[in-house]
């Protein structure tokens, strides 16, 4: 009954040990089992389960973001209050795209979230001026995607953007997605 199950959409395995801020961790690593989603490599704190570093790629392997603590220091743990449980039931979203699910919607305010369970996307929806030409354009910072579409609607237009650490092609999905909820049946 789980809709966002990583394992359904990325390879997982458990690699080699690693010592990170003093901390020894293993290596998570997530292949990606379509082109709609980036490889991610994350060593975990082995007593924890916090990350302490990360290297997000291309599925040919090129890096596009990493990071890695040099020193950590642990505080008490804060009362539970239920979040996960929360977020849980948010995650039983419909679906979007292959192996993506809304998991945040706020329609009055043309925006939405979507997730595949580990990576994360969000949509936003906005009259297009009239004065502006339709077409896409993308820009790659890192891991992190902002892609644009001024799109014609009847005769109006909307302007589509999405941020997050997908590749275009999943970008270019969502925007698909979004016109043809526009355009209805």
């Amino acid at each position: 009954s789980r809709v966002c199950d990583p394992g359904k959409f990325y390879s997982l395995s458990l690699d080699s040990s690693r010592v990170i801020a003093g901390r020894l961790t293993r290596k998570l690593v997530l292949r990606p089992r379509d082109t709609l989603r980036l490889a991610h490599f994350v060593h975990v704190d082995v007593q924890t389960g916090m990350a302490l570093a990360m290297v997000t790629a291309e599925p040919g392997g090129k890096v596009l973001e990493r990071f890695e603590f040099a020193a950590i220091r642990y505080g008490e743990l804060p009362p539970s209050n239920g979040v996960a449980a929360d977020a849980a039931s948010i995650a039983r979203g419909r679906g979007v795209i292959p192996g993506y699910f809304m998991v945040s919607e706020n329609t009055e305010q043309g925006v939405f979230v979507v997730s595949d369970g580990w990576a994360t996307a969000s949509v936003f929806v906005e009259p297009l001026p009239p004065s502006a030409p339709s077409g896409e354009g993308a820009v790659i910072d890192g891991a992190t995607l902002t892609y644009t579409r001024g799109t014609r609607v009847g005769s109006s237009g909307v302007l589509i953007s999405v941020l997050g650490e997908v590749p275009v092609v999943t970008a270019r999905l969502l925007a698909d997605a979004v016109r043809s909820a526009e355009q209805g049946p």
